[in-house]
């Protein structure tokens, strides 16, 4: 009776590579092409996530869940929807005339940015990864000519690369990051991002 019930229960619980835990281990899905800044349970801003309708407990996946779960794509937060329609009046004025404008509207996905050097205009990669104000790092293992989403090489107001990806990403594809994790690349989108 007992080695029934455990052998069900080994049979129902998913099997993990070593590339889930650490970049430097093996993955049969590859190297780590994005990372992102993701939210823990305790995560004290959680009003940044909220929609135009207020907060929504759906829109909230914490970083603990992922590796059981897997990366499901979101709304957008109301705060992203004002950030991109920002940056549009300023294309439109002149301002950050290289920055490719996201369209949010009827989409979801998370945010996330390339693995590489840092552009001196990073200016948000050094607080988040020395602080993280309740975040972690999590990379994803998938190539970019599989990701859908919408890619840009230069954020607005000088932030570095960046992309809205579309994709679920299952929790065989994302690996746990140590905060000081930069990767190899470019730290950009190439093509993609122009």
């Amino acid at each position: 009776m007992i080695f029934e019930k455990a052998w069900r229960f080994l049979k129902a619980s998913r099997q993990s590579e070593l590339g889930e835990f650490h970049p430097d281990f093996p993955s049969s899905y590859g190297p780590v092409t994005m990372r992102r800044f993701h939210p823990v349970q305790n995560w004290p801003y959680k009003e940044y996530i909220q929609s135009d309708e207020g907060w929504d407990e759906k829109m909230f996946q914490p970083y603990e869940s992922l590796i059981h779960e897997g990366l499901r794509p979101i709304d957008p937060s109301y705060s992203s929807i004002s950030w991109e329609e920002a940056g549009i009046q300023d294309k439109e004025s002149g301002i950050d005339e290289n920055v490719k404008p996201f369209d949010l509207e009827g989409k979801q996905g998370n945010w996330f940015f390339p693995t590489g050097a840092q552009n001196d205009n990073d200016w948000d990669y050094s607080a988040q990864k020395n602080n993280q104000h309740g975040r972690k790092l999590i990379g994803v293992r998938k190539p970019l000519d599989d990701v859908k989403g919408q890619f840009r090489n230069i954020g607005f107001q000088g932030e570095p690369a960046e992309a809205y990806v579309e994709d679920f990403i299952p929790p065989q594809q994302l690996v746990q990051l140590p905060m000081t994790y930069i990767g190899q690349g470019s730290g950009d989108w190439g093509a993609r991002g122009e």
